[in-house]
């Protein structure tokens, strides 16, 4: 003889935890989920992302142009202010630009990006070849210790080196000069 069991709520006695079903259900159609809302999805802090969680990007297009014929390394466009927002993150600092020559000429072209007037090795690009054309370079570093507080303000800026006498260019003719900061988890 099969039994019933009736009920509108099942749950443990404790309140929590879970209840396991040890045979199959049989006879049931369909079950009933209760419809998501915003409500039920929890929103986590900066403190509480796992390390490595991108806890917020900032993107501009920066600058619209700039050249040089200098042989040292000199400043173009305007500098970029950027305020921290999370004390102890971590930085992922990315800059597209279009570097170019004006010249048809066998010479280097340098451009770097200074953060607080310092330069690192992978914000740092030479490029060579002979025609007057602008080619997509990527200046890209990931900063894992940078002891950075919430609020600091990080000076950004584009420097340029040419080889003395042909200027060396950046520009936004061929597509956006971008600088993308990523704070990160640590």
């Amino acid at each position: 003889m099969a039994s019933k069991l009736k009920t509108d709520i099942l749950e443990t006695v404790s309140g929590s935890g879970t209840i396991a079903l040890t045979n199959q259900l049989s006879g049931m159609t369909h079950a009933s989920v209760p419809t998501l809302t915003t409500s039920h999805i929890p929103t986590l802090t900066a403190a509480q992302m796992p390390s490595g969680s991108l806890l917020c990007t900032s993107t501009r297009n920066y600058p619209a142009n700039g050249n040089t014929t200098s042989a040292s390394f000199v400043n173009v466009g305007g500098a970029y202010n950027y305020g921290v927002v999370n004390a102890g993150c971590a930085l992922r600092v990315t800059q597209n630009v279009n570097l170019g020559a004006h010249a048809d000429t066998n010479y280097w072209r340098q451009c770097r990006l200074l953060i607080n007037g310092q330069s690192y090795g992978g914000l740092h690009v030479a490029h060579h070849d002979y025609d007057n054309l602008y080619v997509p370079v990527t200046l890209d570093e990931y900063f894992p210790n940078l002891s950075l507080t919430a609020g600091q303000v990080l000076v950004f800026q584009i420097q340029l080196k040419s080889n003395g006498s042909v200027p060396t260019a950046v520009d936004d003719a061929y597509g956006d000069p971008t600088l993308i900061i990523q704070e990160i988890k640590g």
